[in-house]
């Protein structure tokens, strides 16, 4: 800690601090800039407060004002109200400190529930998308009728074909990218963020990450887990859109049956078409 630069911070925190009480509220950080010439409105005044707030009492001390301030160019108020008001924009992404394989078990069971809850969507998803096969001509008639038709026909089973493939293949996918999206998270913050500047790298509470920054963890969590379990919506793929014929039958009949016929190279055919698709959609659901 640079003692001169602390002296001058001090003495700008004790400034701000009207009433001499160690810390500095909304009305006086609002007073303090107004006083200085700094028009900042109330909504950004609350944000600078709730950035820089660690311990959550709706003020800020002076170990907290210094973690921001420390950080602005120059040791004057107007450049660390700039600085600040920055620092309070960026997102706030929450840290957890729980091992890998709880986050793997978290990310899995949310897919895994939320994939079955949608599986007859899903499914009559996959049967429009191919209507011009065989004799599937009839799933044009909309969603209702869609699912009408897929229960006179396949009986409530048929709602969840596939469904089984569909979630070993959607529960590690979850998993794999919440995963992911944390080790990138924290790769953004090391190499690009603040972190930067912590050699020890000691596990932060919460990140400031840019909105780019943020897309760019998403996205590539999103193609780590796309790349992890392509075959897998593959199999699930050719299993969904059987109606009459049976061509394929289980995930490791199907997987050999592809195999067989397309070599390995058939397993990830589309893929580049899938990344195209996953990769800004994961990105913007982060963002």
């Amino acid at each position: 800690m640079d003692p001169e630069l602390e002296v001058k911070l001090k003495q700008i925190f004790d400034h701000l601090d009207r009433n001499k009480n160690g810390s500095i509220d909304f009305e006086e950080l609002k007073y303090g800039l107004k006083n200085a010439g700094i028009q900042i409105d109330d909504d950004q005044i609350q944000k600078m407060i709730s950035s820089a707030d660690e311990n959550k009492n709706q003020t800020i001390e002076f170990e907290e004002f210094f973690r921001i301030a420390s950080k602005s160019i120059k040791p004057d108020l107007n450049t660390i109200s700039e600085y600040w008001m920055q620092f309070s924009n960026k997102p706030i992404v929450k840290t957890t400190e729980a091992p890998a394989w709880k986050l793997l078990i978290a990310g899995g069971v949310a897919g895994a529930v939320s994939r079955t809850c949608t599986s007859p969507l899903e499914r009559l998803k996959i049967l429009n998308q191919v209507e011009g096969m065989k004799d599937q001509k009839t799933m044009q008639k909309g969603v209702v009728r869609g699912l009408v038709h897929m229960y006179k026909t396949e009986g409530l089973l048929g709602f969840f074909k596939g469904n089984g493939t569909n979630v070993i293949r959607i529960a590690p996918y979850s998993a794999i990218q919440f995963l992911s999206y944390e080790r990138y998270k924290l790769g953004m913050y090391y190499k690009w963020g603040e972190g930067q500047n912590d050699p020890n790298r000691t596990s932060p509470k919460a990140i400031h990450l840019t909105p780019i920054q943020n897309m760019i963890a998403g996205g590539l969590a999103g193609i780590t887990a796309l790349l992890c379990t392509y075959p897998l919506d593959l199999i699930r793929s050719r299993l969904t859109v059987q109606v009459k014929e049976t061509k394929y039958s289980g995930i490791y009949g199907t997987f050999r049956l592809v195999v067989s016929e397309e070599g390995y190279k058939g397993l990830y055919k589309g893929m580049h078409t899938s990344i195209l698709g996953v990769a800004p959609y994961v990105a913007r659901n982060y963002t």
